[in-house]
């Protein structure tokens, strides 16, 4: 890392080609670099799903549309996985369609 004070130079279209590579375990496209429009964005769906995580940010930075963005891409790819998301605003209970199951305090069922 360059220390303070230290000159810095921007990446070349070469450089952010190589750092943001498809990688080999991934099959999703999910966009492309907000840097660059000419390079894809790609997600590593095993390693996403398989550990719990969270899209976090300050109000108005796109948490929501980034979600949707996700999980609409996964989704079809993976139609057999389980995916539980915490909506406490409701902001998800129409972006789904029929792919989602919602519960509520109406429709839960607990033993």
């Amino acid at each position: 890392f360059p220390g303070l004070g230290e000159a810095i130079m921007t990446t070349t279209q070469e450089e952010m080609a190589e750092v943001y590579a498809r990688p080999s375990n991934s099959k999703l496209r999910i966009g492309t670099l907000y840097q660059n429009e000419n390079i894809p964005a790609y997600i590593m769906t095993d390693d996403l799903l398989g550990e719990h995580f969270a899209v976090l940010g300050t109000t108005g930075a796109g948490k929501s549309c980034s979600v949707v963005l996700l999980l609409r891409t996964i989704l079809p790819e993976r139609p057999n996985g389980h995916i539980v998301l915490l909506d406490p605003h409701n902001e998800y209970s129409h972006a789904f369609g029929d792919t989602a199951e919602i519960l509520n305090t109406e429709n839960l069922q607990l033993p």
